[in-house]
């Protein structure tokens, strides 16, 4: 239950569930009094009335939460954009728990072996690179495949 409340998707519920109570508390405890004694019953607002507050009260919470939800992913594809250019030094931060929080340290992890294999790379080129240019002292020539150029 726990790990179901840290996720992205105990999030939502949790956000969906707020608004539906704090929706119902103003409609119970503001909305209804002050209709009752300020409209007749059959007046527009008096029925129509909560759900429309309702709204108005929804899409700003839906807005701020989607927005807070959506930064770390948001962070995360400008960081796979900066690799996919060559730049391995970008972090995202891992900040949070639940699976957005692994999700995140997974890239940094991924991102610090890609690492790890660019210099592994860069190593075998530069030191193949070498032995090709060096003749061989053992043998007083280039190494077999260097000279011909394969």
């Amino acid at each position: 239950m726990r790990r179901l409340l840290r996720s992205t998707r105990g999030r939502f519920v949790t956000c969906v569930a707020a608004s539906n109570l704090l929706s119902g508390l103003f409609t119970g405890f503001f909305w209804v009094p002050l209709t009752m004694r300020y409209l007749p019953p059959e007046h527009f607002l008096a029925r129509w009335g909560p759900m429309l507050l309702s709204i108005l009260l929804a899409l700003p919470i839906s807005y701020w939460i989607s927005r807070l939800s959506a930064r770390p992913i948001q962070e995360m594809l400008e960081a796979t954009q900066a690799i996919s250019r060559g730049d391995y030094t970008v972090r995202v931060s891992e900040e949070g728990s639940g699976d957005l929080a692994e999700l995140l340290h997974s890239f940094n992890q991924m991102t610090n072996e890609l690492v790890s294999t660019e210099m592994m790379r860069s190593d075998f080129i530069s030191t193949f690179s070498h032995k090709c240019k060096t003749p061989s002292p053992r043998f007083g020539a280039l190494p077999d495949g260097c000279a011909a150029g394969t």
